[in-house]
């Protein structure tokens, strides 16, 4: 949420937002833990991942502005069915597969230009002679100041927020970590700049995994 938001804000990471208790028409999502907070800073909620500004940032853009955005991707499970608040924090019917999200990232790499990942560049004959070239597909998502604040917030998170297990010493490491509706998933995306690495952690028929959560930390 917070590239749509950046986008057409230009807002700073110190701009505050409310992490507070939040209700909108009977759906009323809550921080990790429960745990309510008050007006933060956008950096301070997105390295600890709260979901109540993030909600908040997609009812300021809009949710159909915020998907048009997405659409840019071309997820193929996201229906008009998801055009809804919950989407901030993780709340599709179905969502993107590991190799979607992860390929959404990469803009983030790419100075905000988004390619469609692909396992063959090119196909030669046994002489050398090609048969087939990947033709380069590029879409321009985000700008190059959204990409710089992006970058900055998943930098910080590796440093100090939930994903500072992460961390590895090179020239730039971000990372963003995401826990779905009722803890059916666990998402981590890692960048470094040379590549985008996505790990997911689920079960082929999604129930809830609090206690695995509880023991078994990703980092």
């Amino acid at each position: 949420m917070y590239a749509p938001f950046f986008e057409r804000t230009h807002e700073s990471l110190a701009k505050k937002i409310s992490a507070a208790a939040f209700c909108d028409h009977g759906y009323c999502p809550e921080n990790y833990g429960k745990a309510k907070y008050g007006n933060v800073t956008l950096e301070s909620a997105f390295i600890h991942s709260y979901n109540t500004p993030a909600v908040r940032l997609l009812r300021q853009v809009g949710v159909n502005n915020a998907f048009k955005d997405l659409d840019k991707f071309h997820f193929q499970q996201v229906t008009a069915m998801d055009h809804v608040l919950p989407a901030a924090i993780g709340g599709f019917s179905v969502g993107m597969s590991p190799l979607e999200m992860t390929s959404a990232y990469t803009v983030f790499g790419n100075e905000g230009i988004y390619q469609p990942s692909h396992a063959i560049t090119s196909v030669t004959d046994q002489h050398g002679k090609i048969l087939y070239t990947w033709k380069d597909q590029e879409t321009r998502v985000w700008s190059k100041e959204t990409v710089g604040k992006i970058r900055a917030l998943m930098r910080q998170t590796v440093l100090s927020g939930t994903a500072k297990k992460a961390f590895i010493p090179t020239s730039y490491a971000g990372g963003k970590t995401g826990t779905t509706n009722n803890y059916k998933d666990y998402w981590f995306i890692g960048l470094t700049d040379k590549m985008t690495i996505g790990v997911w952690v689920g079960k082929d028929k999604p129930e809830s995994m609090e206690t695995f959560e509880k023991k078994c930390p990703t980092f």
